[in-house]
């Protein structure tokens, strides 16, 4: 493989694959959570809390147990 030619095999990454990671990042620094809501397009700022502060609660335990 050359440097410079993207390569066929490696997936390329859409504006939506961002979407999650964009809101985690709003969610983990303490953004508005219904600023986050309407980014997200959820119908409610506990759903948003739900989908997104799961995954940071386990690396908080994780990392607190360690």
């Amino acid at each position: 493989m050359k440097l410079g030619l993207p390569d066929p095999e490696f997936p390329r990454p859409t504006l939506h694959d961002l979407h999650p990671t964009a809101v985690s990042l709003a969610v983990s620094a303490s953004f508005n959570v219904k600023v986050i809501q309407r980014i997200a397009g959820h119908a409610s700022a506990t759903m948003t809390l739900d989908t997104y502060t799961g995954l940071s609660t386990t690396i908080f335990t994780t990392v607190r147990a360690v």
